[in-house]
Order: structure tokens, then sequence, then C-alpha cells
């Protein structure tokens, strides 16, 4: 079992670091994480996750999934020292986490972007999959998530995953820069139970979890 210690969410609002707590995207990609996490084809690639916060998903992924290398990373100092508390604990309690590493990125530092693919990506070459889960609230970030997603993926049959939860910024403008940086939507994973869910609100903002990849014109 993965360990978290946070603040619970109905928090999450008033806490100093929106990454000390576990929203709900994370739920939902975790969930999918779980589920695939015998599918060697998929977690054959190296990992990296955007805006981990208390780290859930890439502590599952390094846990129970046998990526080669999973990099947590958040641009928060607080949702860091949270994210490696809960490492150290994970990995006092049993778990074995020594190929998952915790890094601090902020979207669009380009230098830092280099250090990691250079480091832990396969090859140097980018990471064969990049995790982002409930991390966009403000319009003005979708270019940097989308410009630092395109700069870690790694070029041949590189998979971004993103679970999105409307939070101010729709889903169509963060498709929108993903097709205008070369990624397409290839499949619509969220889960069967999920989608009954939000099948009444009609809305392409109900959460969502998707796959996107480069664009065959692109590649």
């Amino acid at each position: 079992r993965i360990i978290l210690r946070g603040y619970p969410r109905d928090m999450g609002q008033v806490v100093s670091c929106t990454g000390q707590t576990l929203w709900r995207g994370g739920e939902l990609l975790a969930d999918w994480c779980w589920q695939t996490r015998h599918d060697r084809r998929m977690w054959s690639r190296s990992v990296i996750e955007l805006g981990a916060g208390l780290g859930l998903c890439s502590l599952l992924i390094s846990a129970k999934c046998g990526a080669p290398q999973v990099v947590a990373t958040d641009g928060d100092e607080l949702a860091l020292d949270a994210l490696r508390r809960n490492l150290d604990t994970n990995a006092k309690n049993g778990e074995h986490f020594k190929n998952m590493v915790v890094r601090r990125l902020q979207w669009g530092d380009n230098a830092v972007i280099a250090t990691l693919c250079s480091e832990f990506a396969s090859s140097g070459n980018g990471f064969g999959i990049v995790l982002a889960a409930d991390v966009v609230y403000d319009e003005r970030s979708v270019i940097p998530l989308m410009s630092t997603v395109t700069a870690l993926l790694a070029p041949e049959n590189g998979l971004f995953v993103l679970s999105f939860t409307h939070r101010g910024v729709n889903l169509e403008s963060i498709l929108e820069q993903a097709t205008h940086a070369g990624l397409s939507v290839v499949a619509d994973i969220t889960p069967p139970h999920q989608q009954q869910q939000e099948d009444h609100r009609r809305t392409s903002n109900a959460d969502k979890l998707l796959l996107l990849s480069w664009k065959a014109s692109s590649s």
C-alpha cells in the first residue's frame, strides 16, 4: 500500500500550496496506473510526472508498475517537501523506490528540462510517458505546460497522459494548445464508471483521462 501524508481535500483551497493535498484528478490517474500496472509494453518506458504534489501516482508507478525510471517533479518547494517525506515514509515501510527521484521543475525552464532528459530519460532522448493530473488552474499556465510536455516527451511513441478536472480552464483550451504543439488525442481512457457519473452533465468540462501523442504529420 501507498502511504500519503498531506492535508484533507476540503482544506485544499486554504493551504498555502495546492500540492499539499490529493485532488480528484490525481485519484483518477492513480486508478488508471493501477489498472494498467501489468502492461509491460506501457511501463517499460521512463516516466516523468508534472505537478506531482504528494506523489501518489509516481509512488504507485515506482512500486507497482515496473517502470525503469520515475521522476516526480513539482515547482513548489512546499509540495516538494511533502513529496520527499512521502517517498521516505513509503521506502521505510518496505516498498522499493530505487527507480524514483524527486526534482524541482518550473514549467518552461529549458535548462532543467534538458538536464532531466539527459540524466533520467531513455537514451537521453525524452521520456516515454509524461503524466499530469489536475495541474491547470489558470489559462496562463496552459502554454508553459504544453511547451514543457513537448520538450520532455520522447520523439517516437511518447505518450502524454492528462487527467483533467475543470478548474477555471476549459479542456478545449488545453487541447487547442496541444494541437499547436504537435500533439493529438489518441485515446479517451476515462474509466466507464466515471463517464457514467459525468454523462448527465453533457459537457467537455467533465473529468477526463486522455492519452495524447505526436501527430503523424509531426513525426
